[in-house]
């Protein structure tokens, strides 16, 4: 099986009965680790056998600094007009135009890795061990971009302003407080927010503690709501 795929978008991640991060943690058997994600910032539906790569394209998905992300492979057609790309490594694309290449994979191996790609991209080792130690950013990275795929048909631009309208004047709110403004779908609120979060115009704290009503929303820039 090919540790990636895309097919056409639309779908939503299953996350079980507990948590998906810990599904993510505890999955075992490498024939029963597929994952299937829809990605916001592809707009593709991404098939992904592991979940060390599973967890490290959420990771990319919801960090604002980066740009996109791609398989450095050339992609080659199958029968089923999928595209296929035989390589777990991430090329990463930030928004400052720098570029880094995550090999992912269970645990570091024996085998040096080199430092560098051909063309002077670094190469960063990413493991289970970094997905452990940022479980929590896992969850709530997951949740916020399911918010953002459920809305992807809707418009989402009301809600976009009026959160901007409501934190023009102040420098700090509330996850719930943004999501419960009045007139508003609770739902189209959510996707506006992950939107804004990823725009870097505001910041959603996704490390302190599991998502709740509470968890600290910060402007991050001075613009107008216009």
């Amino acid at each position: 099986m090919k540790p990636f795929q895309t097919q056409t978008p639309g779908a939503t991640l299953h996350a079980g009965r507990n948590n998906a991060g810990g599904r993510a943690r505890q999955t075992k058997g490498r024939r029963a680790n597929l994952w299937f994600f829809h990605s916001n910032k592809l707009n593709k539906l991404l098939s992904l056998h592991g979940d060390v790569l599973f967890s490290h394209v959420v990771f990319a998905e919801i960090d604002p600094n980066i740009l996109t992300y791609h398989w450095p492979e050339e992609e080659t057609s199958s029968s089923e007009g999928h595209a296929n790309r035989t390589s777990t490594d991430l090329r990463v694309l930030f928004v400052d135009g720098t570029q880094e290449i995550w090999h992912c994979c269970r645990a570091a191996g024996k085998a040096r890795l080199p430092s560098h790609d051909e063309d002077g991209t670094p190469i960063l080792l990413k493991t289970a061990t970094d997905v452990e130690a940022r479980a929590v950013r896992l969850d709530n990275a997951l949740l916020l971009c399911g918010a953002l795929t459920a809305a992807r048909r809707y418009d989402i631009m009301p809600a976009h302003q009026a959160i901007r309208q409501r934190m023009l004047f102040r420098e700090r709110s509330t996850f719930g407080e943004l999501t419960s403004l009045p007139g508003i779908d609770p739902a189209l609120l959510q996707a506006a927010l992950v939107r804004l979060h990823l725009e870097r115009d505001i910041a959603i704290d996704l490390d302190s503690h599991p998502l709740t009503r509470n968890t600290v929303v910060v402007r991050l820039t001075s613009r107008s709501a216009s």
